[in-house]
């Protein structure tokens, strides 16, 4: 699960880039990239630590 929140994270992050850029400059697109990479770390962490509190639960019982 975690490996599949990580890609998707990271493709929506480079579509955000593309997207700013085309429609901007390339430097909105790095400003965009530097400001969503730290929202898209705890989404990945939290969505990671999830399915290892999940798993840890299946495994006890």
């Amino acid at each position: 699960m975690a490996v599949g929140a990580t890609q998707l994270v990271g493709l929506a992050l480079g579509l955000f880039a593309v997207a700013l850029w085309i429609m901007y400059s390339w430097r909105l697109a790095v400003t965009g990239v530097l400001l969503f990479l730290p929202v898209g770390g705890v989404v990945v962490y939290q969505a990671w630590a999830i399915g290892i509190r999940a798993q840890n639960r299946s495994r006890g019982e």
